[in-house]
């Protein structure tokens, strides 16, 4: 009987045993295909990159960008797969911050006209002083220009000379003033703009095409060394100023004073087209 007994007990071991053995493995075949998901690259930013930074740095700066390979599961859908992704957006601005190991979305690029004009995200170097100022809309390309252009500054003078034969030291009324006019900074960094309080929805006219127009004056944030600092305060101080853009590729080497003599002088400029080829 105690022989009966035993056998039944190791036949129930066994029982046991074999049912634990089939559960473990079970579940390792049921957790075997969701631990091998499909891995696939996602283009990320290596470190935090603010509003206004342009695509042309990501792709022209090494080490900016970097793929990821996330599962399949985790990929954003407007997200970009390699550096190379990024070449149609040339030219395009990141519309919000992205933080550090974020993904690059295609839904971030937009045109920089689009950003609004206190974009900000614009790298000053650090050995730059920055200086605001006013100016109406049509010395500043009617509000067109944003952060990050670079534009040469025009300042229109009037300068006090003594009158040609007159004796020294005879009264200032034989002085004659003129008006003189030149580039005084070229390619400065525009580092802000934005509207003054004076120029709202309120204080909007509109124009004879129908289209809203910005009255009042609009705010400009440069990026110069002291010595520009000072120059461009003086000229702020005594006189007028123009903002005019300024691509890397336009030239000022020919800039010079002008004075209303030189202006009615000198031959005028021809701006023919090119012909095409």
């Amino acid at each position: 009987m105690a022989v009966r007994r035993k056998l039944i007990g190791v036949a129930l071991a066994l029982v046991l045993a074999l049912g634990g053995t089939y559960l473990v493995l079970g579940g390792r075949q049921q957790q075997g295909p969701s631990v091998k998901r499909q891995q696939v690259p996602m283009l990320v930013t290596t470190r935090a990159l603010t509003a206004g930074t342009r695509v042309d740095s990501l792709i022209e700066t090494p080490g900016v960008v970097s793929v990821m390979m996330v599962d399949v599961e985790q990929k954003h859908v407007d997200s970009l797969a390699a550096a190379a992704d990024l070449q149609p957006y040339k030219g395009m601005v990141l519309a919000n911050d992205v933080a550090a190991q974020s993904p690059l979305l295609i839904s971030s690029f937009i045109d920089r006209g689009d950003l609004s004009l206190a974009a900000g995200g614009v790298e000053v170097p650090a050995d730059l002083l920055q200086v605001s100022f006013s100016l109406e809309p049509q010395r500043v390309l009617g509000g067109a220009l944003r952060a990050g252009d670079r534009v040469a500054v025009i300042a229109s003078l009037t300068v006090t000379s003594p009158t040609p034969g007159a004796a020294a030291g005879a009264a200032s009324a034989s002085a004659t003033a003129t008006k003189q006019t030149r580039i005084v900074l070229q390619k400065a960094l525009v580092s802000n703009v934005q509207l003054s309080n004076l120029a709202n929805v309120k204080d909007s006219v509109t124009s004879e095409e129908g289209a809203p127009a910005v009255v009042g004056n609009y705010t400009v944030t440069l990026a110069l060394s002291a010595a520009d600092t000072e120059r461009l305060t003086f000229a702020l101080e005594n006189g007028t100023l123009w903002l005019a853009k300024q691509p890397a590729s336009a030239s000022g080497t020919d800039s010079r004073i002008w004075t209303v003599d030189d202006v009615l002088r000198d031959p005028v400029t021809d701006y023919a087209p090119k012909a095409r080829s």
